[in-house]
């Protein structure tokens, strides 16, 4: 029953800071966020937030190895090191959260404020003379 599931999923997110609804939003912008940032970084479209994609890539370029086949080590490294980042992350905000309960996720978002800022100086320090738009090369 669709009620019934709606229950369950209000009642396990129900106790972000008692606001299920802005809980939601919330942790859904800073998935977005943390994507969009690492897409304009790395300048490609490979997404941190959801690991199934990465984890499928490093399992292909395993296979491709026992085959002999040649792997983009570059990417295998890379993604090997987001896929360990990601689990620290995971066991840190639990360890943290069990500690200080949502004040954990003042940390990230510290983080995340300080690097968007750091970059927008950094844009802005960096753009042609006349104050044109920035264009990468193609």
């Amino acid at each position: 029953d669709p009620r019934e599931l709606e229950a369950i999923r209000r009642h396990i997110l129900g106790t972000f800071q008692n606001l299920p609804i802005a809980g939601e939003y919330l942790a859904a912008l800073a998935c977005g966020l943390q994507n969009a940032m690492a897409t304009t970084y790395s300048g490609s479209a490979m997404r941190t937030t959801h690991m199934t994609g990465m984890v499928t890539d490093i399992g292909i370029a395993c296979g491709h190895l026992l085959r002999g086949v040649a792997v983009d080590w570059f990417r295998f490294r890379l993604y090997g090191v987001l896929l360990l980042g990601f689990f620290a992350g995971g066991v840190a905000g639990a360890v943290g959260y069990g500690r200080l309960g949502y004040d954990t996720l003042l940390l990230p978002a510290a983080l995340s404020g300080i690097t968007g800022v750091a970059y927008t100086i950094y844009r802005h320090r960096t753009r042609p003379e006349g104050g044109g738009l920035i264009t990468r090369a193609r």
